[in-house]
């Protein structure tokens, strides 16, 4: 009840905001986000003043103008401030502009401009010493494979799929780690069955990475001797490019979380297929090496597609 009451005060007040004169382009936006939050999701009134914040040339505006247009699956209307916005997809996030009309040059533009930011996050810190300096190939013996994701929760697709692609490894070669990279970590999740299988199938240990700056954090998975880090978020959630950028691993892989290029020269290689990734655009990936899946690249449980045949 407390809750609704706020809600009902929160849209008096933007409401009664919403009608005085001479709004500028910045304090539209600010309502029509306002508008637009998780509390209100009232998508119409954002887009009326989103609108008239992007009308007033106002650059965030004209950025959460696209993000509230396809909500609102306003195709035509988006079509039209595209082509009016200028360069304004730039500064999209990587993840948003994969659901628009663009082009693989814009999106690994769009993809390397956030790549500069990550990077230049962790600029200020010394270069991490890698912990294969010297050493000549992957080496024998068992190596270590760490899965990091800030979604590693029953909640999510990613959390949901993480077991099952897990449980087959081959234990006699690798060494599997789990850095769960989210602020709050695994707790968040209410299945406690869940996690302990998560725990169970990361013999080589679960790691909750978070609460650390940037080189403190990229320095303790440096520490694991990781041959192999697969990032399951790519620009996806809660993305911590900042702190791979720092190369803490030996190889960098991207897989599921984002299904487009990094833009981020320390992600080594992507996993894809055809549909996702069409071979006559290799160019306009950053990664050195693209990896297609046949078929399709977002892995499912043998389970869910086999179950008739006893999982």
């Amino acid at each position: 009840v407390g809750g609704q009451v706020t809600v009902r005060l929160a849209k008096s007040l933007l409401e009664a905001m919403g009608r005085l004169e001479g709004l500028s382009a910045k304090e539209q936006t600010l309502i029509g986000n306002a508008y637009a939050s998780n509390e209100l999701r009232d998508y119409d009134e954002a887009e009326r003043h989103l609108r008239e914040g992007a009308i007033g040339g106002y650059s965030v505006a004209e950025v959460n103008y696209i993000q509230i247009l396809k909500t609102n699956a306003r195709w035509d209307e988006l079509d039209l401030h595209l082509s009016r916005c200028g360069n304004c997809t730039l500064r999209l996030a990587p993840y948003e502009a994969l659901y628009l009309d663009l082009t693989p040059q814009d999106l690994l533009r769009i993809a390397k401009r956030h790549g500069d930011m990550a990077r230049r996050a962790s600029s200020p810190y010394t270069p991490l010493t890698p912990w294969w300096a010297g050493a000549d190939g992957f080496g024998g013996g068992r190596m270590t494979i760490a899965y990091a994701s800030t979604d590693i929760k029953v909640s999510h697709p990613i959390g949901q799929l993480l077991v099952p692609i897990l449980r087959y490894h081959d234990r006699s070669r690798v060494s599997v780690l789990c850095l769960d990279l989210s602020q709050i970590g695994i707790q968040r999740s209410q299945s406690g069955v869940w996690k302990q299988q998560v725990k169970e199938v990361c013999d080589g240990g679960y790691e909750h990475i978070t609460g650390c700056a940037v080189n403190t954090c990229a320095e303790r998975i440096n520490g694991f001797r990781v041959s192999v880090l697969i990032n399951l978020n790519g620009w996806a959630g809660e993305d911590r490019f900042d702190i791979l950028s720092m190369n803490p691993a030996r190889a960098q892989v991207s897989l599921l979380g984002y299904a487009g290029t990094s833009g981020v020269s320390s992600t080594d290689s992507l996993v894809t297929d055809a549909t996702s990734s069409p071979p006559e655009f290799r160019k306009d990936y950053s990664e050195r090496l693209l990896t297609y899946m046949p078929g399709f690249h977002h892995i499912m449980p043998h389970k869910h597609n086999f179950g008739d045949r006893g999982g």
